[in-house]
């Protein structure tokens, strides 16, 4: 039951409505529609590529990748966003195959690097919903803190995908806060020490401060922080 219940802490707020197609009145650009469908559906399964991996399944996150993996294209699509679009697909072919957490997590950052690079050639002010308001509090034992690791995820994850150098940022200082007291955790005392080093790992990880120019940096500590925390949870589990 505490897995389970970290587990929905933790849990970025990240959804994606349905988008429902315009009617052809003869002013619609198609093939922008059609790419904006295509990136809102590659958004919401890289979402939950990140979540499934955080909580631990896997192979749910797996099915996920191997969707965008297998995703074709669509006719007339602009070259760069194919372009990117073929790295991705190369990505998420590697996340397939991935055999631990750590190797799924690292292919989730590299997925929100090539969204982000995307819409940064193609100059898209992506619109990507997320959690709102200030970060929860560092109290509430081990749930409390579960919940500003979940609002850290989901603006790091903001950062990297739309970029956003606030959204980066704010996630970083998010998990930088000092590490929560053992004593009022409520994990089995068995996993109070590796959730302790968890936690301090995610504290040191905050610290890190890569520059927006550095993109795979930016990635690279995404796949760190996913992994991190699905590292935790496997403990408590």
């Amino acid at each position: 039951m505490l897995a389970l219940a970290l587990a929905l802490a933790c849990a970025p707020k990240s959804s994606t409505p349905s988008a429902p197609l315009p009617e052809d009145d003869g002013s619609v650009n198609w093939e922008r529609e059609m790419m904006q469908l295509h990136m809102s559906e590659h958004f919401t399964r890289a979402a939950q590529a990140r979540d499934h991996v955080i909580a631990g399944r896997l192979d749910e996150a797996r099915a996920e990748l191997s969707w965008l993996a297998e995703h074709d294209a669509f006719p007339g699509e602009p070259a760069t966003y194919g372009s990117f679009m073929t790295d991705m697909r190369t990505i998420a072919e590697t996340g397939v195959a991935a055999r631990d957490a750590e190797g799924l997590a690292a292919c989730i950052g590299g997925l929100g690097n090539t969204c982000g690079g995307c819409h940064q050639s193609l100059n898209v002010a992506a619109r990507i919903p997320g959690s709102t308001g200030p970060a929860p509090d560092n109290n509430g034992g081990v749930h409390g803190h579960a919940a500003r690791h979940g609002w850290a995820v989901d603006h790091l994850w903001i950062g990297l995908v739309k970029p956003d150098d606030a959204a980066w940022q704010g996630g970083l200082d998010a998990i930088r806060a000092p590490v929560f007291d053992m004593e009022g955790l409520g994990v089995p005392e068995e996993a109070a020490g590796t959730v302790a080093a968890y936690g301090m790992i995610l504290s040191n990880m905050g610290q890190e401060q890569v520059g927006s120019a550095d993109t795979g940096g930016r990635a690279e500590l995404f796949g760190r922080v996913v992994s991190s925390c699905a590292g935790c949870h496997a403990a408590v589990r």
